[in-house]
């Protein structure tokens, strides 16, 4: 391919979220003489994200109704927009955003449209309305990419996708920002936590999914034993105020003891002040924050959901509860607690996983080999015209998503 290969990302927003952090990293280490970026996602902008992709990558924000449901009219927005900018490749990321970008990425002739899972914010089963859509939009997809095994078979099962189409590109992380973070007196210090104090707490954005009230109840139940443990949260909780997760933590004895800092720059720099790392989400993809801490050798205790059991071993790397089991995530933290050796040999051999598995550079490279395949592949496509067919069938895929649409 002699020109440049235009690459547009689709994501959930623009604002913050694992995936969109993701996206960020990668583009960042993509050679602006080899590809061309676009990242357009819905609602606003926070400059201190998009930065993280690098320079020459032109943003794209798209408007749309807060009060969420099905827009169609979306549809054609986006396919406009995407005429536009011509990218060859389309990743368009999560369920939030498949309808959209995948229909007006085809309605545009973008020659190759691949849909990303990274996560879902729900453990139920797709409705039927749902399992519709992805039915009728499966065929518009080149390819599938997922962050973990667990989420790759949920895509074979409901997108009704084949193996041979779906691959999985594990998440990585830069080890040299984890090693470049302060000290864990420098950031105990500067959060006003107390030297001898025991750190149990949690790196994210505190969605109802998260089930950060379980967190709290939890720590609360371990200060008979633990007199010294401190509850340090950083992230914005959404679904539930700031102002709730205060009294609650009150109400379980923490007054003095509990941080909520609101969202950072750096989250991964605050991991020094940490000794035990708690997920203890409904649901999880590949957390991000899991594999940040891993790295910075602090030991952790997660539901068993989602793709965590692929990052944590039980009893290797940390100890997984079943979710919304309060009783049994306080017997957790009281044994890391209570065993100082426990939790640095878990700590120590997160470490050596996150090196064998989830580098920055890893993770560079299994993206770079896709989207160099998938440029080869759309422009042999441009040549022979064979994007036209997609388009043909499109509108046939469409009359189905109108019926899913009118089943509610």
């Amino acid at each position: 391919m002699d020109r440049k290969t235009r690459i547009c990302q689709l994501t959930p927003c623009l604002w913050s979220g694992g995936t969109e952090e993701r996206i960020a990293r990668v583009m960042a280490a993509m050679d602006r003489r080899e590809f061309e970026l676009t990242w357009m996602g819905f609602g606003p902008v926070r400059e201190a994200l998009v930065e993280k992709a690098g320079p020459d990558v032109r943003v794209v924000p798209i408007e749309r109704n807060p009060a969420g449901g099905v827009e169609p009219s979306l549809i054609p927005r986006l396919a406009s927009t995407l005429a536009l900018h011509r990218p060859d490749v389309m990743h368009v990321h999560n369920w939030s955003t498949s309808l959209y970008g995948i229909a007006a990425a085809r309605l545009a002739g973008v020659p190759v449209v691949l849909y990303g899972l990274g996560g879902q914010d729900s453990t139920d089963e797709p409705s039927a309305r749902r399992q519709a859509m992805m039915r009728a939009l499966a065929p518009h997809v080149d390819r599938f990419t997922a962050v973990c095994n667990y989420l790759g078979e949920q895509i074979a099962t409901h997108w009704d996708a084949p193996d041979g189409r779906i691959e999985v590109l594990q998440t990585g992380i830069d080890l040299d920002t984890i090693d470049g973070a302060p000290t864990k007196a420098e950031v105990r210090a500067r959060l006003g936590i107390p030297e001898d104090a025991v750190v149990v707490g949690a790196i994210s954005v505190f969605r109802p999914v998260k089930r950060i009230p379980d967190l709290i109840d939890a720590v609360g139940r371990l200060l008979e034993r633990h007199p010294q443990v401190y509850l340090l949260l950083v992230g914005n909780p959404l679904g539930v105020s700031p102002e709730d997760l205060r009294a609650q933590a009150e109400r379980n004895g923490l007054a003095g003891r509990f941080n909520l800092m609101g969202r950072v720059e750096r989250p991964e720099w605050t991991l020094p002040a940490f000794d035990v790392f708690v997920n203890c989400s409904l649901f999880e993809g590949t957390s991000n924050a899991i594999i940040e801490a891993m790295a910075a050798r602090i030991p952790i205790v997660a539901t068993a959901v989602g793709g965590t059991p692929e990052l944590v071993e039980d009893e290797v790397h940390g100890l997984l509860v079943p979710p919304m089991a309060v009783p049994e995530l306080a017997a957790a933290l009281d044994r890391m607690l209570s065993d100082p050796d426990l939790r640095q040999a878990c700590g120590a051999r997160g470490r050596e996983k996150v090196e064998a598995r989830h580098t920055h550079q890893a993770m560079v490279d299994a993206y770079l080999a896709l989207y160099r395949a998938c440029g080869r592949e759309a422009e042999e496509r441009r040549r022979s015209g064979r994007r036209r067919l997609a388009l043909k069938t499109m509108g046939r895929s469409l009359q189905a998503l109108s019926g899913a649409f009118g089943r509610g």
